[in-house]
């Protein structure tokens, strides 16, 4: 790869907070922790890519709240 960033822009959301400080670049280089304002409750989770190229991603999911782990599955 040249020195073009490739990642144009690049959020993940939970609870409505971008957990991605991001600055164009070649790689993804990690996102900030998050604690849930309320466990217990169900929490949407979204996130948006966009690149240099004609490429771009996007989708939604939710974090259960009445499980103690959980994960959140994207697919495009």
């Amino acid at each position: 790869m040249d020195t073009t960033e490739l990642l144009a822009s690049f959020e993940l959301n939970v609870e409505g907070e971008n957990l991605i400080t991001f600055l164009p670049q070649k790689a993804f280089t990690g996102t900030r922790f998050c604690i849930l304002t309320n466990p217990s409750a169900d929490v949407a989770v979204t996130f948006a890519i966009t690149t240099s190229e004609t490429w771009t991603a996007g989708g939604r999911d939710k974090l259960l709240g009445q499980k103690k782990y959980n994960d959140v599955s994207f697919s495009n």
